[in-house]
């Protein structure tokens, strides 16, 4: 008798579904951290990219543009820059660079880093380009 009662009783049946769900739930959570973390690395790219081009339209020259990029990464050193200058061509659709100090009509800026997952340990490559035409 005392089996049969053992079988039938199902007062600790919610804790054990728990202990083998919390493990599934937790690693999920983790993951969607780990992703927020990297759209939010992207998302501050794009906003130093977009403070970039805001100084680019006013055509200071390529120095200028990467010493203020620099300045405003203070607090993710292991971001890259590139600042080119675009020549004017007849087709429109110009992706040959200039020499400094030649006619042009157009900064290409670009800014690029890593992203290494808290969990996994993979890295993810985020880069984001951005041409700015001036006249």
């Amino acid at each position: 008798m005392g089996t049969r009662r053992f079988l039938s009783c199902t007062s600790g049946a919610s804790a054990i579904e728990f202990a083998l769900v919390a493990p599934v739930l937790m690693g999920l959570m983790l993951v969607m951290v780990d992703l927020g973390m990297a759209v939010g690395e992207k998302m501050a790219i794009d906003q130093l990219l977009r403070a970039g081009a805001q100084l680019a339209m006013a055509d200071p020259g390529t120095g200028p543009v990467l010493t203020a990029l620099a300045s405003m990464n203070e607090d993710a050193p292991g971001r890259s820059f590139a600042v080119t200058l675009r020549c004017p061509c007849s087709t429109g659709t110009c992706t040959t660079s200039c020499a400094p100090g030649a006619l042009h009509n157009a900064y290409r800026l670009e800014v690029s880093s890593t992203y290494d997952s808290l969990m996994t340990g993979f890295s993810l490559p985020l880069s984001s380009v951005l041409e700015v035409r001036v006249r």
